[in-house]
């Protein structure tokens, strides 16, 4: 297990993102909020489950808030135990550690599938708070519209910063009349980076399933971008 010493923390809110998806969020007992980076990962822990140095899971809420945020999907006992959480609730955090993202102030591509968007979503409010001039794009995929994680909080983002690219697309809408803005099918790379929908010379930071991220990577370098502009974290079901 990474991080310090398991420390107690306590929910303040419990917020149902999608059927599937929830963001739960919490301080240590006192109220405090503990300095980390945007991008960053936890440790928790219940000590009645497996396995015993507990499962990791990334911060979806940037740095500076009076409050620390998960947003998980339930996919097995972890997941469902932390989603089962209630406001006055407490569970055992470690302090923040990992390092997925480096700010060097290049322009940023982000691109995740389904609950992938939790580091992004705290890097893309981070990077847009410093730096509102920088260009950040993201492109994010799920399966229908109501499986879009912070959806509301995207489009809110995007109106708000000009030089903030939102590309959404979904895989198995069976709604015919959506609007335009959301875009049927799977994501061509290759295209979107050829027709500079995507800028090659960017920072590209990858977050979802392994084989989403793996093929994502992989067209990247097909693609010519170099392997130091590319950043990647997977999630596993547990």
């Amino acid at each position: 297990m990474c991080g310090s010493l398991m420390e107690e923390h306590i929910v303040t809110k419990v917020i149902k993102n999608t059927k599937d998806i929830s963001t739960i969020y919490f301080t240590k007992k006192d109220g405090s909020v503990p300095i980390f980076d945007a991008g960053q990962y936890i440790t928790v822990l219940f000590k009645d489950l497996l396995p015993p140095e507990g499962k990791a899971y990334s911060l979806s809420c940037r740095p500076g808030l009076p409050y620390l945020s998960i947003t998980v999907k339930r996919v097995g006992k972890y997941s469902n135990r932390i989603c089962d959480l209630k406001p006055d609730d407490k569970f055992l955090v470690s302090s923040s550690y990992g390092s997925l993202f480096e700010d060097y102030d290049q322009d940023i591509t982000l691109i995740g599938a389904g609950v992938g968007i939790a580091p992004l979503f705290s890097i893309i409010n981070d990077t847009l708070l410093k730096n509102p001039k920088r260009k950040v794009t993201l492109l994010y995929t799920n399966k229908t519209i109501k499986d879009i994680c912070f959806l509301k909080e995207l489009e809110e983002l995007k109106e708000k910063h000009p030089n903030f690219k939102l590309i959404l697309h979904v895989t198995k809408e069976k709604d015919n009349q959506i609007d335009p803005k959301f875009i049927k099918g799977r994501f061509n790379l290759e295209e979107y980076l050829k027709d500079k929908v995507l800028d090659v010379t960017s920072d590209f930071i990858l977050c979802g399933h392994i084989n989403f991220v793996k093929d994502i990577y992989n067209d990247l370098l097909k693609c010519k971008v170099p392997v130091e502009q590319i950043s990647t974290e997977i999630f596993f079901e547990s």
